[in-house]
């Protein structure tokens, strides 16, 4: 535009030295030539625009190339993901392989040791009952038993410990009849720990996780009334769990030997006296054997 500004200034310093003759002749002609001029730069624009439209890729082509391109590419970076990810270890196995190779040990925790054992608590204890006033008596004697197995070198083994009790005598017995005694002892959860000490002895922990109570029932009978029973139950009686308390070595720790295939060791109730008054005394005596095997 500039260009054109400066020929129109010197066509008009010409048009000052013109006759007027031809000064409308020369307007004209100016007037045509600016118009040709102003024609052919717009018509120049529009052929740099239209180049520059046609050089340039429309939007949706760009974003479908580029979109291809992405998918085509997407394999090379999967293939090198494929390359980098480390070779496994063919040796070692996964985590779930070594759980499951790992064995579930029952009474300890996996790993713990290696040998199993059958541990058991077999016992008597005899009580025999001495009256005051009379010169009635009668003896009970307890059996117990409890056992489980050993998975490690330190174990917790829970169950019941069976006890049972069997009644020789009778509780009163005069010319024309007889008072027979029932003791019934429930069965009683126990915890028994063990643990290893070296490779030779081994060390018991046993705890009744309850009162230990007896429950004493008389049935009395009568010769001048047959058929006629007269029963009571007394309060809870604590004979045995008394006399458990006495036993040497104590149960809470008790020493056993580990050395051989299957050891045994033994528990000692020294005879002991216990009062019951006012009615009478006790007499308590016992034994237990505890038995270790291997499995």
């Amino acid at each position: 535009m500039l260009k054109y500004l400066e020929k129109l200034t010197k066509i008009l310093r010409i048009i000052e030295i013109m006759n007027k003759k031809y000064f409308s002749i020369f307007i004209c002609v100016l007037f045509i030539t600016a118009s040709i001029s102003l024609g052919t730069g717009s018509l120049w624009a529009q052929e740099d625009d239209d180049d520059t439209l046609i050089d340039e890729q429309p939007i949706e082509e760009v974003l479908e190339e580029g979109f291809d391109a992405e998918d085509e590419e997407e394999p090379e970076e999967d293939l090198a993901e494929d390359e980098e990810e480390p070779e496994e270890d063919e040796d070692e196995p996964d985590i779930d392989e070594q759980a499951a190779d790992a064995p579930e040990i029952e009474g300890g925790e996996p790993g713990e040791g290696d040998n199993r054992r059958q541990i058991k608590i077999a016992g008597m204890i005899v009580m025999s009952y001495v009256f005051d006033n009379s010169s009635d008596s009668f003896t009970v004697r307890y059996r117990w038993e409890l056992e489980g197995q050993a998975n490690a070198s330190i174990s917790v083994i829970k169950g019941d410990a069976n006890i049972e009790a069997e009644v020789d005598g009778f509780l009163a017995k005069w010319p024309s009849g007889e008072c027979n005694l029932n003791v019934n002892v429930p069965k009683v959860p126990f915890e028994l720990t063990f643990k290893t000490q070296g490779e030779e002895k081994g060390n018991i922990k046993l705890v009744f996780k309850k009162a230990i109570t007896e429950t004493w029932q008389s049935s009395c009978s009568f010769m001048d009334a047959p058929g006629a029973t007269f029963e009571t139950t007394g309060p809870p009686e604590k004979w045995f769990e008394k006399a458990l308390s006495k036993a040497r070595p104590p149960l809470r720790s008790i020493v056993v030997n580990i050395d051989e295939p299957e050891t045994t060791t033994q528990m000692i109730i020294n005879t002991q006296i216990l009062g019951d008054p006012p009615v009478g005394s006790v007499e308590i005596e016992g034994n237990a054997i505890v038995t270790v095997t291997d499995l």
